[in-house]
């Protein structure tokens, strides 16, 4: 995905903010041909906002406009992790509706892949090993960790626990 993308390993750590790492990984997108909408209102009605906690996006694969839906109403580091786990449905050529809830495990493999793929694609395993010795010993670690990959801090903690290299207390 990354080559795709034209993207580098440790790509977000290059952006100054959640922000800036978030249109640039959407400017990439969009110019792979992937259509991309991200809105946090039903239709123009902004009295009708779209709630994070029913779903966070959704992908329609199609072999000549593959869309991805991101929810705008989400947070910044959780709307990485949405379009990284939908730009996965898109590489396995499945579409979907995103809600993961608390980072805990999916109920189907495909979902697992997803989210496994998507924790990769954002926080590669060599990029956090080579990175945790500096942040180790900070009481606020895992905030450390979020920080340099652009991610929320419970992808930090999510993706430190699953590499089993890090101690979580």
């Amino acid at each position: 995905m990354r080559r795709t993308l034209g993207l580098e390993k440790g790509w977000a750590a290059d952006q100054p903010r959640w922000t800036d790492a978030l249109r640039h990984l959407q400017s990439k997108i969009e110019e792979a041909g992937i259509l991309l909408a991200v809105s946090g209102i039903v239709g123009n009605n902004t009295h009708r906002k779209l709630d994070p906690a029913e779903f966070r996006g959704f992908v329609l694969v199609d072999e000549y406009a593959p869309l991805v839906f991101v929810n705008g109403a989400d947070g910044k580091a959780a709307q990485m992790f949405t379009l990284a786990h939908e730009l996965v449905h898109i590489w396995f050529g499945s579409s979907a509706v995103f809600d993961l809830r608390e980072l805990q495990p999916a109920d189907n493999e495909t979902e697992r892949a997803c989210n496994r793929v998507a924790a990769e694609f954002l926080v590669p395993a060599n990029l956090l090993y080579d990175f945790w010795p500096d942040v180790r010993q900070e009481p606020e670690r895992f905030q450390a960790v979020a920080r340099h990959f652009k991610v929320s801090e419970l992808v930090a903690v999510r993706r430190a626990f699953d590499l089993g290299r890090m101690r979580i207390n």
